[in-house]
């Protein structure tokens, strides 16, 4: 897959980290090495980029909210008509 943004380095880092924690199954800290200074990314002082990472971090808690609320709802679904007789 190919991703690319002006720069090449902020929102490209952050659709791959996001790739990589929901497509390929990666953790959030193995995800997250997308963006880094290796591939171009600078989140410091001056920098507005910070909010890249401030984005991939929402979106981990995001999924966790998502995948906690599924987990409860599973465990209240009714029982089938079939299966209570």
């Amino acid at each position: 897959m190919l991703i690319h943004c002006k720069a090449g380095a902020d929102r490209a880092g952050l659709i791959a980290a996001a790739w990589k924690l929901r497509q390929q199954k990666e953790t959030p800290q193995n995800a997250y090495k997308q963006l880094s200074i290796y591939y171009g990314h600078f989140p410091y002082l001056w920098s507005k980029t910070k909010v890249m990472d401030q984005s991939f971090w929402n979106y981990v808690t995001y999924l966790r909210a998502k995948k906690q609320k599924v987990t409860q709802n599973s465990k209240i679904l009714p029982i089938p008509l079939q299966l209570a007789r």
